[in-house]
């Protein structure tokens, strides 16, 4: 009895643990657009850790818990709870290497039009032509952004 008694306490600090961590982990995605993109994972865990907790419960109240159920079911909880957190540091990453190639595709192309323009300006005063107003400004406004 007082093992059962043990195991089921365990178990039900196991799960308030897992519960905070999930409201933290809600709290530190709140300020992000749609919530980090987490929302729906955050509750699909929260529910796990209360399903799996109550299973534990029930082996418990049963007296068919042992020490490897109750490892489990620990092991499953925190799982559980770290999950969110996994998935939105998966898709932060991916976000940030998408992010990076863009940059380095207009990078590319800024540096490349500079280049037609450095050599547009060159032949120009190869030829000894000066520039229209019009192709100024044009240069003008494409050197300041």
């Amino acid at each position: 009895m007082k093992r059962t008694i043990i195991i089921g306490v365990v178990q039900a600090i196991a799960m308030a643990l897992a519960l905070f961590w999930l409201f933290l982990t809600m709290i530190g995605h709140m300020m992000e657009p749609s919530g980090g993109g987490i929302g729906v994972v955050l509750q699909a865990c929260a529910i796990a850790v209360v399903l799996v907790s109550a299973a534990a419960f029930g082996l418990v109240y049963l007296g068919r818990m042992n020490v490897t159920w109750l490892v489990a079911s620990i092991a499953l909880t925190f799982a559980a709870s770290i999950a969110p957190e996994m998935i939105y540091l998966g898709n932060r990453q991916a976000y940030l290497v998408e992010k990076q190639a863009e940059e380095r595709a207009l990078e590319a192309k800024v540096v490349a039009e500079l280049e037609s323009r450095k050599r547009d300006v060159e032949t120009q005063i190869a030829a000894k032509r000066s520039y229209t107003p019009e192709e100024s400004l044009n240069f003008l406004f494409f050197m300041t952004g």
